[in-house]
Protein backbone atom coordinates (compact mmCIF):
# COMPACT_ATOMS: atom_id res chain seq x y z
CA UNK A 1 0.00 0.00 0.00
CA UNK A 2 2.96 2.22 0.78
CA UNK A 3 4.54 1.61 -2.46
CA UNK A 4 1.68 2.73 -4.28
CA UNK A 5 0.94 5.53 -2.14
CA UNK A 6 4.15 7.10 -2.86
CA UNK A 7 2.82 7.68 -6.98
CA UNK A 8 -0.96 8.68 -6.10
CA UNK A 9 0.67 11.57 -3.64
CA UNK A 10 3.20 12.95 -5.81
CA UNK A 11 0.28 12.82 -8.35
CA UNK A 12 -1.75 15.36 -6.23
CA UNK A 13 1.57 17.52 -5.42
CA UNK A 14 1.41 18.09 -9.41
CA UNK A 15 -2.48 18.37 -9.74
CA UNK A 16 -2.57 20.96 -7.33
CA UNK A 17 -4.43 19.26 -5.48
CA UNK A 18 -7.67 19.58 -7.97
CA UNK A 19 -9.73 16.71 -8.08
CA UNK A 20 -10.20 17.48 -12.31
CA UNK A 21 -6.20 17.35 -12.61
CA UNK A 22 -6.00 13.65 -10.49
CA UNK A 23 -6.20 10.36 -12.34
CA UNK A 24 -8.36 8.23 -10.14
CA UNK A 25 -6.87 4.55 -9.31
CA UNK A 26 -10.31 2.88 -8.99
CA UNK A 27 -8.81 -0.66 -8.00
CA UNK A 28 -6.53 0.81 -5.10
CA UNK A 29 -9.64 2.74 -3.79
CA UNK A 30 -11.39 -0.31 -3.49
CA UNK A 31 -8.58 -2.24 -1.72
CA UNK A 32 -7.68 0.29 0.30
CA UNK A 33 -9.70 3.39 0.84
CA UNK A 34 -11.64 1.85 4.06
CA UNK A 35 -8.76 1.09 5.70
CA UNK A 36 -7.30 4.63 5.24
CA UNK A 37 -10.41 6.29 5.74
CA UNK A 38 -10.19 4.28 8.83
CA UNK A 39 -6.59 5.34 9.72
CA UNK A 40 -7.66 8.73 9.86
CA UNK A 41 -10.13 8.53 12.47
CA UNK A 42 -6.71 7.67 14.77
CA UNK A 43 -5.81 11.43 14.01
CA UNK A 44 -8.71 12.10 16.81
CA UNK A 45 -7.81 12.64 20.39
CA UNK A 46 -6.22 10.37 22.16
CA UNK A 47 -5.52 8.55 19.41
CA UNK A 48 -2.44 7.12 17.67
CA UNK A 49 -2.24 9.47 15.00
CA UNK A 50 -3.35 12.60 17.11
CA UNK A 51 0.13 14.19 16.50
CA UNK A 52 -0.60 14.94 13.10
CA UNK A 53 -3.59 16.86 13.66
CA UNK A 54 -1.78 19.15 16.72
CA UNK A 55 0.83 20.09 14.22
CA UNK A 56 -1.56 20.73 11.28
CA UNK A 57 -3.76 23.16 13.90
CA UNK A 58 -0.57 24.87 14.85
CA UNK A 59 0.84 25.23 11.11
CA UNK A 60 -2.33 27.56 10.74
CA UNK A 61 -2.20 29.16 14.15
CA UNK A 62 -4.96 31.32 15.02
CA UNK A 63 -6.39 31.81 11.82
CA UNK A 64 -8.53 29.63 9.56
CA UNK A 65 -6.78 29.99 5.88
CA UNK A 66 -10.12 30.16 4.24
CA UNK A 67 -12.34 32.89 6.00
CA UNK A 68 -9.04 34.22 7.79
CA UNK A 69 -11.07 35.31 10.58
CA UNK A 70 -12.20 32.40 12.57
CA UNK A 71 -9.78 30.10 14.75
CA UNK A 72 -9.64 26.49 13.03
CA UNK A 73 -10.37 24.19 15.29
CA UNK A 74 -11.24 21.31 12.54
CA UNK A 75 -9.17 19.32 10.03
CA UNK A 76 -10.99 19.40 6.27
CA UNK A 77 -9.91 17.03 3.93
CA UNK A 78 -9.18 19.18 0.88
CA UNK A 79 -10.48 16.77 -1.40
CA UNK A 80 -12.82 14.44 0.22
CA UNK A 81 -12.30 11.08 1.62
CA UNK A 82 -15.22 10.09 -1.00
CA UNK A 83 -14.34 9.67 -3.70
CA UNK A 84 -10.39 10.15 -2.58
CA UNK A 85 -9.57 8.17 0.12
CA UNK A 86 -6.40 7.71 -1.48
CA UNK A 87 -5.69 10.85 0.27
CA UNK A 88 -7.12 10.33 3.84
CA UNK A 89 -4.33 11.02 5.59
CA UNK A 90 -2.06 12.63 3.45
CA UNK A 91 -0.79 15.63 5.56
CA UNK A 92 -0.74 17.89 2.10
CA UNK A 93 -4.51 16.98 1.66
CA UNK A 94 -5.73 17.98 5.64
CA UNK A 95 -6.05 21.72 6.33
CA UNK A 96 -6.81 23.42 9.46
CA UNK A 97 -9.86 25.14 9.09
CA UNK A 98 -13.20 26.85 10.86
CA UNK A 99 -15.79 24.59 11.57
CA UNK A 100 -18.24 27.11 9.91
CA UNK A 101 -15.88 27.27 6.65
CA UNK A 102 -15.27 23.58 6.85
CA UNK A 103 -19.55 22.92 6.82
CA UNK A 104 -19.68 25.55 3.96
CA UNK A 105 -16.60 23.89 1.65
CA UNK A 106 -18.60 20.50 2.36
CA UNK A 107 -17.32 17.48 0.01
CA UNK A 108 -15.95 20.45 -3.16
CA UNK A 109 -13.26 18.04 -5.07
CA UNK A 110 -12.87 20.57 -7.77
CA UNK A 111 -14.64 18.60 -10.88
CA UNK A 112 -13.27 21.56 -12.34
CA UNK A 113 -10.58 24.45 -11.66
CA UNK A 114 -13.41 26.75 -11.92
CA UNK A 115 -15.13 25.59 -9.12
CA UNK A 116 -11.82 24.12 -7.28
CA UNK A 117 -11.20 25.76 -3.36
CA UNK A 118 -8.38 27.53 -3.04
CA UNK A 119 -5.22 25.46 -1.96
CA UNK A 120 -3.86 26.86 1.47
CA UNK A 121 -0.53 24.93 0.60
CA UNK A 122 -0.55 24.95 -3.65
CA UNK A 123 -1.65 27.86 -5.09
CA UNK A 124 -0.02 31.35 -4.30
CA UNK A 125 -1.55 34.07 -3.72
CA UNK A 126 -0.29 37.37 -4.68
CA UNK A 127 0.69 39.48 -1.78
CA UNK A 128 -1.40 42.28 -2.87
CA UNK A 129 -4.45 44.23 -1.01
CA UNK A 130 -7.61 42.45 -2.74
CA UNK A 131 -10.75 43.90 -0.62
CA UNK A 132 -12.07 47.53 -0.67
CA UNK A 133 -13.60 48.09 3.05
CA UNK A 134 -16.77 49.68 3.84
CA UNK A 135 -17.41 51.39 7.17
CA UNK A 136 -20.65 52.32 8.83
CA UNK A 137 -22.19 54.35 11.77
CA UNK A 138 -25.10 53.74 12.53
CA UNK A 139 -27.35 52.72 15.84
CA UNK A 140 -24.50 54.56 18.18
CA UNK A 141 -21.80 51.94 16.94
CA UNK A 142 -19.64 51.00 13.89
CA UNK A 143 -19.66 47.77 11.34
CA UNK A 144 -16.50 47.57 9.14
CA UNK A 145 -17.53 45.07 5.70
CA UNK A 146 -15.19 44.04 2.89
CA UNK A 147 -15.82 43.68 -1.09
CA UNK A 148 -13.69 41.20 -3.07
CA UNK A 149 -11.92 43.41 -5.72
CA UNK A 150 -10.45 40.62 -8.52
CA UNK A 151 -8.95 43.26 -10.75
CA UNK A 152 -6.63 43.49 -8.13
CA UNK A 153 -5.64 39.66 -9.12
CA UNK A 154 -3.33 39.54 -11.94
CA UNK A 155 -4.66 36.16 -12.58
CA UNK A 156 -8.38 35.83 -13.83
CA UNK A 157 -8.53 32.06 -13.46
CA UNK A 158 -7.48 32.84 -9.48
CA UNK A 159 -9.52 35.88 -9.07
CA UNK A 160 -13.01 34.12 -10.03
CA UNK A 161 -11.47 31.07 -7.80
CA UNK A 162 -11.01 33.75 -4.73
CA UNK A 163 -14.31 35.35 -5.68
CA UNK A 164 -16.45 32.56 -5.66
CA UNK A 165 -14.81 30.86 -2.54
CA UNK A 166 -15.56 33.43 -0.54
CA UNK A 167 -18.91 34.07 -1.56
CA UNK A 168 -19.39 30.91 -0.64
CA UNK A 169 -17.99 30.91 2.86
CA UNK A 170 -19.67 34.30 3.66
CA UNK A 171 -16.82 36.06 4.50
CA UNK A 172 -18.15 39.00 5.85
CA UNK A 173 -20.48 36.68 8.10
CA UNK A 174 -17.36 34.74 9.19
CA UNK A 175 -15.50 37.52 9.88
CA UNK A 176 -18.77 39.50 11.69
CA UNK A 177 -17.18 38.37 15.41
CA UNK A 178 -13.61 38.85 14.75
CA UNK A 179 -14.46 42.95 13.44
CA UNK A 180 -16.82 43.62 16.20
CA UNK A 181 -13.97 42.44 18.54
CA UNK A 182 -11.32 44.37 16.47
CA UNK A 183 -13.60 47.76 16.60
CA UNK A 184 -14.07 47.17 20.62
CA UNK A 185 -10.32 46.61 21.18
CA UNK A 186 -8.88 49.13 18.71
CA UNK A 187 -11.35 51.57 20.74
CA UNK A 188 -9.91 51.12 24.02
CA UNK A 189 -6.70 51.10 22.69
CA UNK A 190 -6.91 54.48 21.45
CA UNK A 191 -8.73 55.88 24.83
CA UNK A 192 -5.92 54.00 26.83
CA UNK A 193 -2.83 54.78 24.64
CA UNK A 194 -3.18 57.68 22.68
CA UNK A 195 -6.00 60.14 24.56
CA UNK A 196 -5.59 59.47 27.99
CA UNK A 197 -2.21 59.54 28.50
CA UNK A 198 -2.17 62.97 26.19
CA UNK A 199 -4.61 64.53 28.88
CA UNK A 200 -7.83 63.29 27.73
CA UNK A 201 -7.31 65.42 24.30
CA UNK A 202 -8.93 63.68 21.26
CA UNK A 203 -5.40 64.52 18.76
CA UNK A 204 -7.19 63.31 15.58
CA UNK A 205 -4.09 63.43 13.52
CA UNK A 206 -2.53 61.26 16.20
CA UNK A 207 -4.85 58.95 16.02
CA UNK A 208 -4.87 58.45 12.73
CA UNK A 209 -1.17 57.84 12.66
CA UNK A 210 -1.86 55.76 15.75
CA UNK A 211 -3.89 53.40 13.06
CA UNK A 212 -2.19 53.36 10.10
CA UNK A 213 1.24 51.65 12.11
CA UNK A 214 -1.30 49.33 13.76
CA UNK A 215 -2.12 48.52 9.53
CA UNK A 216 1.75 48.23 9.17
CA UNK A 217 2.40 46.07 12.24
CA UNK A 218 -0.16 43.53 11.26
CA UNK A 219 1.10 43.24 7.64
CA UNK A 220 4.02 42.63 9.10
CA UNK A 221 2.78 39.85 11.22
CA UNK A 222 0.58 38.32 8.81
CA UNK A 223 0.79 39.55 4.95
CA UNK A 224 0.25 42.35 2.60
CA UNK A 225 -3.15 43.00 2.41
CA UNK A 226 -4.70 41.15 5.76
CA UNK A 227 -8.16 42.43 6.51
CA UNK A 228 -7.49 44.06 9.47
CA UNK A 229 -4.65 45.82 8.12
CA UNK A 230 -7.40 46.94 5.54
CA UNK A 231 -9.70 47.49 8.51
CA UNK A 232 -7.57 49.74 10.84
CA UNK A 233 -6.18 51.81 7.55
CA UNK A 234 -10.02 52.56 6.57
CA UNK A 235 -10.59 53.47 10.48
CA UNK A 236 -7.39 55.86 10.15
CA UNK A 237 -9.00 57.29 7.27
CA UNK A 238 -12.61 58.14 8.86
CA UNK A 239 -12.50 61.50 10.56
CA UNK A 240 -15.91 60.85 12.52
CA UNK A 241 -14.11 58.01 14.09
CA UNK A 242 -10.50 59.39 14.60
CA UNK A 243 -12.44 63.01 15.75
CA UNK A 244 -14.05 60.79 18.63
CA UNK A 245 -16.62 58.90 16.88
CA UNK A 246 -14.57 55.37 18.32
CA UNK A 247 -16.03 56.48 21.73
CA UNK A 248 -19.48 54.84 20.47
CA UNK A 249 -17.71 51.45 21.42
CA UNK A 250 -16.20 51.87 24.83
CA UNK A 251 -19.55 51.29 25.95
CA UNK A 252 -19.30 47.87 24.17
CA UNK A 253 -15.94 46.73 25.29
CA UNK A 254 -14.96 45.07 28.37
CA UNK A 255 -13.11 46.79 30.92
Amino acid sequence: MEDKLRPLYLSYFMGAGAGCNITADKPFRVKYGAKLRAAYKKTYEGKQLYWLRTELLAVAGNRCPSCGGARPVTLDHHLAQTPFPEFAIFPLNLVAMCGPCNQHKSASTGKTIATAFIHPYIDQIPTVSFFAPTVTRANGSYTVSFTFTPAAIPDAMLAGRMERQLKRVDFNKALLPEVGELLNELALRIEREIVQPNGGVIDQPLIEAYLHANADRIEEQHRVGFWQAIMSRALANEAGFCSGGYRDLLARSPT
